[in-house]
């Protein structure tokens, strides 16, 4: 979600040209300026109309959610509020990425109530706090609903990142490192299904005493009874990947729910979805 008037008002002033007349004084506001009223506001977390998915996602919700004080409503109360300044809002929307013709994955999204440019009032046109994928926009597996409380926790870190240094999307995210998962004991549990077609020679074959490929389900259960020591892998990508398309590989740990790996990439011939041979060797080297 640029914010496009921003960037341009940002380059006339680096290129020494005025949008204001000479006796005015442009004022700038930061990132963590603009969040600073976050924790104060109420998040409203608008619910999506699947009834399978916002069970779960309200329950966790309920369960999880601790930085703000929170409220739900529905899609058309939202449309209602959005312009409002008093709120925040929690929301799952339906991403897509430059050169996809359609919304290729569902993301876990904060964005700022009455933030929008004069005139626009989309949600795309809100002031974006985070984003975090969480799973396939069509014919999804269901594994969100299995990951969904870490999901919640791991936004929960985003936002508190975000208000408390500025820091902007998943770049909280990129200074993960693997050596955590040798330094706190993990074993990883990578899906069968997860493996991208040049790591396939994986399957059935012995990566060491703290990396094993199983079964889908196995993996899901094992992450669903938040078994201690174990971090389980997830890729998200659209069903059918076009020209543009991103692919998210994570590993997220099942009792922690912290990330121990974030990597993402458009998805082409040499780079298919899943967890690539490289990724596999990196994970299994980390864990030596």
């Amino acid at each position: 979600m640029k914010r496009l008037l921003h960037i341009f008002f940002a380059a006339a002033v680096i290129l020494g040209f005025s949008a204001v007349s000479a006796s005015a004084q442009a004022t700038f506001t930061t990132r963590k300026e603009k969040l600073s009223d976050l924790m104060y506001k109420t998040t409203k977390v608008v619910l999506t109309g699947n009834d399978v998915l916002d069970e779960t996602f309200r329950e966790e919700v309920i369960s999880r959610w601790r930085i703000t004080p929170y409220e739900f409503c529905t899609l058309e109360e939202f449309a209602t509020l959005k312009n409002s300044k008093d709120y925040y809002f929690l929301m799952i929307v339906q991403g897509q990425f430059h050169g996809e013709t359609a919304p290729g994955i569902n993301l876990m999204t904060m964005v700022k109530g009455g933030s929008a440019p004069a005139g626009e009032s989309t949600v795309n046109d809100l002031y974006e706090v985070v984003s975090f994928p969480i799973g396939s926009a069509v014919m999804s597996s269901g594994r969100e609903l299995v990951f969904m409380p870490a999901f919640i926790d791991i936004v929960q870190q985003m936002v508190t990142s975000a208000v408390e240094h500025g820091s902007r999307g998943d770049a909280t995210l990129k200074v993960l490192s693997l050596k955590q998962l040798k330094n706190n004991g993990m074993t990883v549990l990578l899906s069968e299904d997860d493996l991208a077609e040049d790591a396939l020679s994986f399957k059935g074959k012995e990566l060491g005493p703290n990396v094993r490929v199983v079964p889908e389900d196995e993996a899901d259960e094992a992450f669903a009874r938040g078994e201690e020591g174990v971090a389980a892998g997830f890729v998200i990508a659209p069903l059918e990947p076009q020209k543009g398309s991103l692919c998210y590989r994570m590993l997220i740990g099942a009792s922690d729910h912290r990330l121990y790996f974030f990597e993402k990439g458009k998805i082409s011939e040499k780079s298919p979805r899943g967890f690539r041979k490289g990724d596999v060797g990196k994970i299994v080297s980390a864990l030596k």
